[in-house]
């Protein structure tokens, strides 16, 4: 990550499944007024300045960018509508890939509304530079022209994505002209947790009596991120001099606002036929754009005393289907209950009851979530459920919440789907605002270490040297649940690197749910990356002595190395590789030794 360095200006952008919006402040109005932070948004293709673009992007058939966000839907269904959308490439919602793919790397393909692939990492960049482009000429219009590389950039990222999505992130900005040295990346509910921190929040007790409360030294409070993917739960506690000190490593799922809308979709599929439906999503691209739209204004609106019915326009590819086949529009006998999908007069008809059933699915995950990390010993003392997002603003999300949680103080700021940009504005003023993460895995890294058979299994044992060792042990940095002082460096390792290859020093990077593996081959022991150590090629063979040592600095894994010998010794911060792609040479295990 980069190091800290004062700018003229922190932007923040926050790059949702759903939703991208951004903010930002003036390094110099921040000092005095820290809640200053302008994120008012006037996106193309949008006449009033108001809240986010949606998180949609279309390419020209030769792959090349053409527009994003409101622009690129409204350009998308006009080519739909008369029918020239087939060669072009139009991406909704594709921020879940990062989160879906295991072995993400530079390769990974990523598939357009009409099935068409192209690079996950083009349509990344494209993304990012439009919208850095779009933020910069925004500070240039209201205060003037400024120089690039006086703008601290932020990105927001959630607390659950693997170091590989992370590390995806952070190319896909630097192919996009954000200089890594000018780039942080902020962990969603932590920013939250950040900006929520500063707010007086409006409470009501026991009695009914209303007044403000202040977060003090000693306040433990839940911060769950309710975005349109993915669902992120933090909890943090105040300390004396107020920066914050996490409680429990980061969680949560795929629970976000768009799985109410894939809820929906599925009854749809299930009223007119799997077949049916996937020849609707293929073939007509405008009904599906519309109908969706559609359904996302429906879900917005409704709240817990909505009442009634919900009435969405058939899509003409049904209604022409029923007719082609002389079949109803939905195959299925579907009788007038409130769980039905009716039709009528050329239209859907969901009954509320049924709408309430759409919500229930990621509702229930979240208060589940929440529940199980309340009933932990060391959460006894929270007092407080900070909900945030743009599904948080949701009022049967609300509603349902408080009802679960009566007994703690659900509380829902103002902006709920803009407090993520603005902590994270205030996280790149002042990085060191987080002063303790809780480690979410036991971190450690391959090596060959002494043979004890008190501890190894001997079937492991090698001979080398005339001395015994075992390979793949894991030796471990991190443990799960650990404390770390973030910027505070891991006790120092000691290795030997005998008889180097292509100067090379590596080690494969392990994580795991255990507190004490022994071996990296060992079940629920994750391969995640690599970290590399170019050593002087001039110098020959030699044999290395290397100490190693890893911190949390910020949201991400650093690590440092020291190497010497008799005659030379040199020490480098290095970069923990976690695509798969960035490993552009042989790795072979066993050339570490334990020291």
């Amino acid at each position: 990550m980069a190091e800290w360095t004062p700018k003229l200006v922190v932007a923040a952008i926050d790059f949702g499944t759903t939703c991208t919006g951004y903010a930002y402040s003036l390094t110099e109005n921040y000092k005095n007024r820290r809640l200053k932070i302008m994120n008012e948004q006037l996106w193309p293709g949008r006449s009033e300045i108001r809240g986010q673009a949606p998180t949609s992007i279309l390419f020209k058939p030769d792959q090349t960018f053409h527009s994003f966000g409101f622009e690129a839907e409204k350009q998308y269904k006009h080519l739909a509508l008369f029918k020239k959308e087939k060669e072009w490439f139009f991406f909704k919602h594709f921020k879940m890939i990062l989160h879906h793919t295991e072995n993400l790397t530079l390769e990974t393909d990523l598939e357009s509304a009409n099935q068409r692939s192209m690079k996950a990492i083009v349509v990344f960049t494209a993304a990012l530079k439009y919208v850095a482009d779009h933020v910069y000429e925004t500070i240039k219009r209201t205060h003037g022209y400024m120089d690039k590389s006086n703008i601290m950039w932020v990105l927001t990222v959630p607390a659950i994505w693997r170091d590989s999505a992370k590390m995806f992130m952070r190319k896909a900005a630097k192919e996009a002209d954000i200089r890594g040295d000018q780039l942080l990346l902020a962990v969603e509910p932590e920013a939250a947790a950040i900006y929520c921190k500063e707010l007086a929040i409006r409470i009501v007790d026991q009695h009914g009596r209303n007044f403000l409360k202040h977060f003090n030294p000693g306040e433990q409070y839940i911060v769950a991120d309710l975005g349109g993917g993915t669902v992120d739960v933090t909890v943090h506690e105040v300390t004396i001099d107020g920066k914050l000190k996490e409680l429990h490593a980061a969680s949560g799922g795929p629970w976000g606002g768009t799985t109410v809308n894939n809820e929906f979709w599925k009854s749809i599929e299930d009223a007119v036929g799997t077949e049916t439906f996937a020849e609707f999503r293929l073939e007509d691209q405008l009904g599906w754009i519309e109908l969706d739209q559609e359904f996302e204004r429906e879900k917005r609106s409704y709240g817990p005393k909505t009442e009634g019915t919900h009435t969405f326009r058939i899509p003409p590819f049904f209604i022409n289907r029923s007719k082609l086949n002389r079949a109803d529009i939905i195959c299925k006998k579907h009788d007038n209950s409130d769980n039905s999908i009716a039709v009528m007069q050329d239209h859907f008809v969901i009954h509320a009851t049924k709408m309430k059933e759409y919500f229930d699915t990621a509702i229930d995950k979240i208060k589940g979530h929440i529940s199980k990390l309340l009933q932990k010993e060391e959460l006894s003392k929270v007092s407080l459920i900070m909900l945030v997002g743009g599904f948080a603003e949701s009022r049967v999300v609300q509603n349902k919440l408080r009802c679960c949680f009566e007994a703690k103080h659900v509380f829902v700021p103002p902006e709920a789907s803009g407090s993520v940009l603005k902590g994270a504005v205030m996280f790149a003023h002042n990085p060191n605002i987080i002063a303790e993460r809780i480690s979410p895995w036991t971190y450690g890294v391959h090596t060959r270490k002494v043979f004890n058979k008190r501890v190894h299994d001997s079937g492991r044992k090698v001979t080398i040297g005339g001395k015994e060792y075992v390979n793949k042990a894991f030796d471990k940095y991190l443990e799960i649940g650990q404390s770390v002082v973030v910027g505070e460096d891991s006790p120092c390792h000691i290795y030997r690197l005998i008889n180097s290859r292509d100067h090379l020093a590596f080690w494969k990077v392990y994580k795991s749910e255990k507190k004490d593996p022994l071996y990296c081959d060992d079940k629920g022991v994750d391969h995640i990356g690599d970290l590399v150590v170019k050593l002087p090629a001039d110098k020959g063979e030699r044999n290395w002595k290397l100490e190693l040592r890893m911190t949390c600095r910020g949201t991400e894994l650093e690590a440092s190395v020291r190497a010497t010998d008799t005659e030379y010794q040199f020490e480098e911060k290095t970069t923990l590789k976690f695509l798969r792609s960035d490993f552009d040479y042989e790795l072979v295990p066993g050339d570490v030794f334990n020291e």
